[in-house]
């Protein structure tokens, strides 16, 4: 007769670590402007350039460099405009209705991956060329383009 198979047990000192997991919180007012920015700044980019711009938000969030909340990032104005046009260009900033439930996947997507990998490589920036020609970009590394934006990571 054959004894069945025994696993070993790991002596708790040689156990590897193992990190706990990080889970991101977050409020209404958050989900609020994040669907906000996203549909305001990226309303007709396809899906993956929604993600971009609602990460380049988060990525200033939990950078020393800006503001520590989104609606913070999203509203901040310096030299008189808006980081994101679309809280300074004098148009209504009141989102369509059904808006917030379309984008309820991306943002909470964006809100619940938080601190795991960022697919836009670190984009704090973006830009559309048609639009803009910022005096800034060229100091930055460009990362993609996608449709009408161009995304950029300041290497400070």
């Amino acid at each position: 007769e054959v004894a069945p198979e025994v696993a070993p047990e790991v002596a708790p000192e040689v156990a590897p670590e193992v990190a706990p997991e990080v889970v991101p919180e977050y409020d209404e007012d958050d989900v609020y402007y994040l669907t906000e920015a996203i549909y305001f700044e990226s309303g007709v980019e396809p899906t993956i350039g929604q993600v971009f711009v609602g990460k380049v938000i988060l990525n200033r969030v939990d950078s020393r460099h800006w503001p520590d909340t989104i609606e913070e990032v999203v509203h901040q104005v310096r030299r008189g405009v808006g980081q994101f046009s679309y809280y300074s260009d004098g148009l209504s900033d009141v989102l369509p209705e059904g808006i917030e439930e379309q984008l309820k996947p991306i943002v909470h997507y964006l809100l619940d991956t938080r601190y795991d990998l960022d697919v836009t490589g670190g984009a704090n920036h973006y830009y559309n060329p048609a639009l803009a020609s910022p005096y800034w970009a060229n100091n930055m590394e460009y990362l993609v383009t996608i449709r009408d934006h161009v995304f950029l990571k300041e290497t400070r």
